[in-house]
């Protein structure tokens, strides 16, 4: 056996499953033929189960990125991407050998370059331009899931804050009408600091005119009483002097 058929030997383990039927010349590429039709149609009806199974990802490593996405939902939109993956070769498989390639210590543009030039020429069906094609497929199909996604979300997020919602307004309901209420009492505090204050006014001015009423009648009493006295005291002395008359 000669290196370069050796070589397409080993590659083609990464390419095609054991116990697939036949070898890799037996499988054509029929995902483009088959349209996205069936990719759409699991991405519609899929439910957003996300961290149900272990986040080991085999497709979208992301060791290459310093800001990596959540493990949990790579593996969730892998297993997604699974489901959507038509029979045949296309880019997921293409996908997955690159991964194993990285892994083996390629860089991914060297490993993509490699993984294309062997399988094209392990099968003819398999080209460069039903890749892309596929690729552009799993992108719509992904988008259309991400935007299924949005919208699932926002009616989570209603649903789940729909009774907060209704709560949180009657609570500012209640407080703006609380708040207006506080404003009619300091209102009417006021209202009734002034009348304190004018009655108080008033208390001071009555406590004045009592001194003066007192006043005046303390010397109308002393008066009267003083020349009643007198009077008394002149009578009673006229008295003696008529009684001491013989």
């Amino acid at each position: 056996m000669d290196k370069d058929k050796k070589l397409n030997l080993n590659l083609g383990k990464l390419f095609w499953n054991p116990g697939s039927d036949g070898d890799p010349d037996s499988k054509s590429v029929s995902k483009v033929e088959q349209g996205s039709a069936e990719q759409e149609k699991v991405a519609s009806n899929s439910s957003f189960n996300i961290g149900e199974t272990e986040a080991n990802t085999e497709v979208f490593n992301p060791t290459y990125s310093n800001n990596a996405p959540d493990p949990e939902y790579l593996k969730y939109l892998e297993n997604f991407l699974e489901k959507v993956n038509l029979p045949g070769f296309d880019y997921f498989e293409l996908l997955k050998t690159v991964n194993k390639m990285i892994t083996g210590g390629q860089s991914r543009q060297e490993a993509i370059k490699g993984a294309i030039v062997v399988i094209t020429s392990m099968d003819e069906a398999v080209t460069k331009e039903k890749i892309i094609e596929t690729a552009s497929n799993y992108k719509t199909s992904l988008n259309q899931h991400q935007s299924d996604f949005i919208k699932d979300v926002e009616v989570r997020v209603k649903k789940a804050t729909s009774t907060l919602m209704t709560n949180k307004k009657q609570l500012e309901e209640e407080i703006s009408k609380k708040e207006q209420d506080l404003e009619d009492f300091k209102r009417q505090i006021g209202i009734l600091e002034k009348e304190i204050s004018d009655s108080q006014t008033k208390l001071t001015s009555f406590d004045k005119k009592i001194s003066q009423v007192k006043f005046s009648e303390d010397s109308r009493r002393k008066k009267f009483k003083e020349a009643s006295d007198h009077i008394i005291k002149t009578i009673n002395n006229d008295i003696t002097v008529l009684k001491n008359i013989s």
